[in-house]
């Protein structure tokens, strides 16, 4: 899915649940507009879209959330498990009005999480491995606030969200990272695998004291990756297939610096990432695309299938030079 400059949504894909949002679940291989609640007109205003599995959800710029496609998990958010082919509204906690304050989204394999105007975090959809973050791994079907650490008070400060398979994670105005949910690969950062049911913050490189100055993250499967003010990139978790581009397949229960080309140096200059199953991309301040990790079907775009455990640059249409200009960018399951 794609948001345009006019505020609305274009989608395209699978469509068996309607998450294109055109009211059909017609598989579609070019672009549809994603239609107005109700299915009537067209959905506008929107400033942000989230995919997560066979569902999508946007932010319009009211700070109101919207979301269509699967929904038996009640990732959808509108207190109902019922599939919907056009954007329905997400309710509020209690199921009493609608949800507002959203400044940005994450999706993920069946939650969604939203960052509010006033740093809060709210998700809501499955809960099976503690996800949502409310100390619970009960699936509700109303939004919940995210629980301070230990379960105490509220997470506060929150200006980006991350949500993985069966995890999620905020980067707070202090710049500190904080995850929660599915540990089993060591995807939260904090030195063990243990699952959590509220945030524990995203220990430091080297083991020791705690990871700072986040300025993007992004969650994949099971492995989380963020950029420092300094553009470099520090991932953590599975690494089966180099997709934390340390140019090792070692996971790691706490972040490790990603390399530079060929497994030297560092990579830097980097302004942006973003996650897919095993493998993460990142965009530099120089408009150039960067990927590492699995790559069998061709999704680190460098013109090969080769698994890559340090990134790879991103190559120009036909294989030919190298992508340019790009300002962002969003890996899929296996695509980018």
């Amino acid at each position: 899915c794609a948001t345009k400059s006019d505020g609305t949504v274009w989608c395209w894909g699978d469509n068996s649940h309607g998450q294109l949002g055109d009211t059909t679940t017609t598989i579609r291989t070019s672009p549809v507009q994603v239609t107005g609640p109700g299915g009537t007109g067209t959905l506008t205003g929107v400033k942000e879209v989230a995919t997560g599995e066979s569902f999508t959800c946007a932010v319009k710029t009211d700070t109101s959330v919207w979301c269509w496609g699967r929904n038996d998990k009640v990732q959808l958010g509108d207190l109902t498990t019922i599939d919907r082919t056009s954007p329905v509204q997400v309710a509020d906690t209690g199921g009493v009005g609608t949800l507002s304050g959203a400044t940005t989204l994450a999706s993920g394999l069946e939650h969604v999480c939203v960052a509010k105007t006033d740093g809060t975090v709210w998700c809501w959809g499955d809960n099976s491995n503690g996800q949502r973050g409310d100390t619970t791994t009960v699936t509700s079907k109303d939004p919940h606030q995210v629980v301070g650490p230990g379960g105490t008070g509220a997470l506060t400060g929150a200006v980006l969200v991350g949500a993985g398979d069966l995890f999620s994670c905020a980067a707070l105005d202090d710049d500190t990272a904080w995850c929660w949910g599915a540990n089993d690969k060591g995807q939260l950062g904090d030195n063990t695998t243990t699952d959590r049911t509220s945030p524990v913050q995203v220990k430091g490189g080297g083991w020791t004291g705690v990871f700072a100055d986040a300025t993007d993250l992004a969650a994949g499967s099971s492995h989380t990756c963020a950029v420092r003010f300094d553009g470099s990139v520090w991932c953590w978790g599975r690494n089966d297939k180099g997709q934390l581009g340390d140019a090792t397949t070692t996971t790691s229960l706490v972040p490790v610096q990603v390399k530079g080309p060929g497994g030297t140096g560092w990579l830097t200059g980097v302004s942006a990432v973003t996650a897919g199953t095993k493998f993460t991309c990142a965009t530099k301040v120089d408009g150039t695309v960067w990927c590492w990790g699995v790559n069998g079907q061709g999704q680190l775009g460098d013109s090969t299938a080769t698994d890559r455990t340090s990134p790879v640059q991103v190559t120009g249409p036909g294989g030919t030079g190298t992508l340019t200009g790009v300002k962002e960018v969003a890996a899929g399951e296996s695509f980018t």
